[in-house]
């Protein structure tokens, strides 16, 4: 089965994000059992990852070429009882496939958020600084009391590990592992090219109006020059969720702190939609497969 080039793209790079994490950096890992067990976590994960990838790459190219098929057995005008029994088949593929992809984009989530977990770890055992996970190294970073021995992973990768944080991290905390609030649950895809994104947005009635007046001339404030451009009649500008994903989508730009945190605690009330699973996985796989040159102090 064939899968779409860009995900073969990004199922390559994992391949070589293994070669980095067994070649390069676990020889200048202090030598211990931990951190050899470290090393097989992460590229166990990094494996799985590639599996889960490869599926929804497969569901995805299927999905594309059943949409086509469709829009030819679709009649002008709609039957008053049923559709042919041809197009109900694809109807119902499309179906499956949709629930397919949906538990497969959820357990990039999951597993991507414990191969983050294992090379936060590494990291500060490269660097000789306790990490726990992935969060840990997220509030680390983004402090001002950052210790001087993360200064290149900063300077490296803080804007990848602030995006995944966001984007990957915090949607498998709120939205699939321990959701806690009346939310819809769903997907988008486009019609009749490749992508799927989860859409999981509050229920309809749960948040007052006032409440989302708030919310929104919040983002506004916090989105500033993210919004440059946008039009002022513009959905992104006008609609508390269009401002939301927007500020999601690129909020490896912001760099306070704070505000980083409110569009967080914001988005876990009233949720929306995902990127794309290719650009997670872009994403979390150009992190893992960084060059060890960047992630350990006195290196670059």
């Amino acid at each position: 089965m064939s899968i779409p080039t860009i995900v073969q793209s990004i199922v390559n790079d994992m391949d070589l994000a293994k070669e980095t994490i067994t070649g390069s950096i676990h020889p200048l890992l202090p030598s211990s059992q931990e951190n050899n067990h470290l090393v097989s976590y992460l590229t166990m994960r990094v494996d799985d990852l590639g599996i889960i990838l490869r599926r929804l790459g497969q569901d995805d190219d299927r999905y594309v070429g059943l949409s086509a098929r469709e829009d030819r057995l679709m009649p002008v005008v709609k039957p008053r009882r049923q559709f042919s029994q041809k197009l109900q088949k694809v109807m119902n593929e499309q179906h499956a496939l949709t629930a397919a992809m949906r538990l497969d984009y959820e357990s990039l989530f999951i597993y991507g958020n414990l191969a983050l977990d294992h090379w936060a770890r590494i990291i500060g055992s490269l660097n000789g600084v306790a990490i726990g996970d992935f969060a840990k190294l997220y509030h680390i970073l983004n402090k001002p009391d950052r210790p001087p021995e993360l200064d290149t992973v900063f300077i490296s990768h803080n804007r990848d590990i602030v995006w995944l944080y966001f984007n990957l991290r915090h949607h498998r905390n709120k939205f699939i592992e321990h959701l806690d609030r009346p939310m819809q649950g769903g997907s988008s895809r486009p019609r009749n090219s490749h992508g799927f994104s989860l859409f999981t947005p509050a229920a309809s009635g749960s948040i007052s109006d006032k409440q989302m007046r708030s919310y929104h001339s919040e983002l506004l404030a916090i989105g500033g020059d993210l919004l440059n451009g946008v039009p002022a009649d513009h959905w992104q500008r006008t609609r508390l969720l269009g401002t939301l994903q927007l500020i999601m989508r690129n909020i490896d730009l912001i760099t306070n702190f704070e505000s980083l945190m409110r569009v967080g605690d914001i988005w876990r009330v009233m949720g929306g939609e995902t990127v794309s699973y290719e650009v997670l996985a872009r994403r979390l796989t150009n992190l893992l497969s960084s060059n060890v040159s960047t992630l350990k102090e006195g290196r670059v």
